[in-house]
């Protein structure tokens, strides 16, 4: 991970380091929890009196008087050993309660985890939605927009070309201060390589003066200012007034501000030139892209026109996969370590299980059940126990992905990501915890179905 972060910012990572204060605080941990896991047990211990040990046969608890036992009684329809292993499950509720926490927890984390990544995707496949172009090719400086549009449509496979303007612009507001750099981009009439996703007021018209359709963000950036209220900008040194006539959602974390190309063009007296070009393709694969993008900038500049940079979506796209990817993969892992945690938890509740029921595995086998019945009546009970925690973790981790994915979203693009609870990971998780269920069950299980009336009646 400390390679991947350095990487992306493109610096070289001679040697990983462990922070003392890291080592101090897993040693604190190692100790203290335990501890702490330790200390209602030993108090429950210790007042435990000569009489009430003495009395104690070290059985389990009794099954039916609760309103969860009762609830259990009413499952009707089921084998007689399928029945007892369910009501068996939930003798011990304070058992069941710690093994259902740990293998909950793991789920929990695991299915928000892909929950977020699936939210994460189709955020980005509404901002690539947003921005309907393959190829951004952004020029050297401002040239006239006819020369540059007849040089890219004259490459095969590109069918638009739309020149866009762009000026870096500061608002100033009332007060005379000014505002951050904002990104102002001039489009031509009936734009098609940008859909934008109107939450007020209304798009640009064909041919009007200085109208101004803004980002959600910059609202938030700028909450003086309101839908259909004018706001001064200072455009290349010149100051201009503006009319705000509309908000769209925010595609990026940059608010933008988009105006009429003819306006624009007027403000910063380059009217009908460019300095962008949103290209559109028959071809929408990344590779096809940057193939695309390569013999665009080659006939350009054979035109004469200095290209500063080009950009493909399929870059983009991949890059914020990548980085998705390799941050969810690695939590994933996390989440996998605390389900195995969970089903060594689950195969030590087992195993406590088996001893304390030895002799009510030898009342079974005494009338007649067979090695076969005992291993399916306790795989059952871990399997229940799995498909209760899997249950627990689904429920819990819709509200927690819900608020991780808006401040996500509020924190990298300003709004809340496009919630989406990811089927898939609810299924797989599902599938792990019956196979942690399954393998933390096997071995007591197995012990139990081994146990014979002679031994159960030398049990102590």
């Amino acid at each position: 991970m400390a390679r991947f972060a350095t990487d992306l910012l493109n610096l070289d990572l001679r040697a990983p380091l462990v922070p003392p204060q890291v080592v101090g605080l897993e040693v604190a941990i190692g100790l203290g929890i335990p501890l702490a896991a330790a200390v209602l047990p030993i108090w429950r211990g210790v007042r435990i009196t000569v009489r009430q040990a003495l009395s104690d046969v070290g059985g389990p608890e009794r099954f039916g008087p609760g309103l969860v036992d009762r609830l259990v009684r009413r499952i009707t329809g089921l084998p007689r050993p399928t029945l007892l292993s369910i009501r068996n499950t939930f003798r011990r509720k304070g058992r069941l309660g710690l093994s259902l926490a740990a293998l909950a927890l793991g789920g929990a984390v695991f299915m928000t985890v892909l929950t977020l990544r699936d939210s994460l995707l189709g955020t980005l496949a509404d901002t690539e939605r947003y921005f309907n172009y393959d190829v951004q090719v952004d020029l050297a400086r401002p040239v006239r927009a006819s020369d540059v549009v007849a040089a890219a449509l004259s490459v095969p496979g590109v069918e638009v070309a739309e020149p866009w303007q762009f000026a870096s612009a500061l608002r100033i507001r009332p007060d005379d201060s000014e505002s951050a750099s904002l990104a102002l981009f001039g489009l031509p009439a009936n734009a098609a390589t940008v859909r934008p996703v109107l939450q007020a007021g209304r798009w640009l018209r064909p041919g009007e003066g200085n109208a101004l359709v803004v980002t959600a963000n910059f609202l938030r950036a700028e909450p003086d200012v309101a839908l259909g209220e004018p706001v001064r900008l200072l455009i290349g040194g010149r100051e201009s007034t503006w009319l705000v006539v509309g908000v769209v959602q925010s595609p990026t974390p940059v608010p933008f501000l988009y105006a009429g190309d003819q306006a624009l063009g007027r403000a910063t007296r380059e009217t009908g030139r460019a300095g962008v070009v949103m290209i559109g393709t028959s071809r929408h694969d990344p590779a096809d892209q940057a193939a695309d993008a390569v013999r665009v900038r080659d006939r350009l500049e054979a035109a004469g026109i200095d290209v500063a940079a080009t950009t493909t979506s399929g870059d983009i796209s991949t890059t914020i996969d990548t980085l998705f990817d390799t941050l969810i993969a690695f939590v994933s892992v996390m989440s996998l370590v605390l389900g195995l945690v969970g089903g060594l938890g689950l195969a030590g509740t087992m195993t406590m299980n088996v001893v304390e029921r030895s002799r009510e595995i030898g009342v079974l086998r005494a009338i007649g059940a067979g090695d076969r019945s005992v291993l399916l009546m306790f795989l059952t009970e871990g399997l229940l126990i799995g498909v209760l925690a899997w249950l627990a973790g689904a429920v819990v981790s819709v509200p927690i992905s819900r608020l991780l994915s808006d401040a996500i979203g509020d924190a990298f693009v300003q709004r809340p990501l496009a919630f989406a609870p990811s089927l898939v990971g609810f299924g797989a998780w599902l599938a792990v915890v019956l196979v942690l269920a399954s393998l933390a069950s096997l071995g007591p299980a197995w012990r139990a179905s081994r146990i014979s009336v002679r031994e159960v009646l030398a049990y102590e």
